[in-house]
This record gives structure tokens, sequence and C-alpha cells, in this order.
């Protein structure tokens, strides 16, 4: 008989790569594809430009030097909505990955039997 932990990967240590996988797909699928609007350090126009690069910004905006007023004096609290909708959607895509390593391995349980 073997000791419980010898008994090789618990259901729980086979299911955090299915969450990763879906997280990361949809984490980096976001960064590279969703186009974001930010307000140039001057307030006079706006620029398009993909999610990592609006994080790169703003966390230099938030580490320059501190305007009491003007027009991004309120873009850190978006940047931080925008992270934790980002993050969010991620998780789902972590569940939808779990989901499909449920299937996989109900699959997999049909076919073996």
């Amino acid at each position: 008989m073997t000791a419980p932990d010898q008994q090789g990967p618990s259901r729980r240590d086979r299911r955090w790569p299915w969450f990763a996988a879906g997280f990361l797909v949809v984490f980096v699928g976001m960064a590279v594809t969703i186009n974001m609007f930010s307000m140039i350090p001057s307030g006079q126009a706006v620029q398009r430009c993909k999610l990592w690069e609006y994080y790169a910004i703003e966390i230099r905006r938030a580490a320059g030097p501190h305007h009491a007023m003007g027009p991004t004096s309120g873009s850190g609290t978006a940047a931080l909505v925008t992270a934790a909708q980002h993050v969010g959607m991620s998780v789902i895509g972590g569940v939808v990955g779990l989901g499909i390593g449920w299937l996989v391995r109900k699959v997999r349980g049909t076919l073996a039997a």
C-alpha cells in the first residue's frame, strides 16, 4: 500500500494547468488585441494604443511628477479599473479552461471504459 502523498497528483494538482492556460490565453490575447485611448501628457490630444502600452503609459504617468489638476489627473483610477476588468476576464478564461479540462477528462474516461 502506498502513502497518500505517493499516489500521484491530486485532482487539484491536475486542474491548475488548465486554469493557467485559459487565464494566460485571455490575458495575453487581450493585452495584444484590445485598443485603448490615452491622453498625451500635454492634454491636447488622445492617442490609440494597445492595452499593454496603455499600462506602460499609465505606470510611467503614476511614477512621474504629480499634477494636482489637469485632463489626466483621474487616469490612475481608470487604469486600475481597466486592470481589474482585464484580470476578471482572464479569470473567466481560466474557468473556461477548467471546463475544457473537465470535458477532456470526461471524454478520455468514457473512451477508456
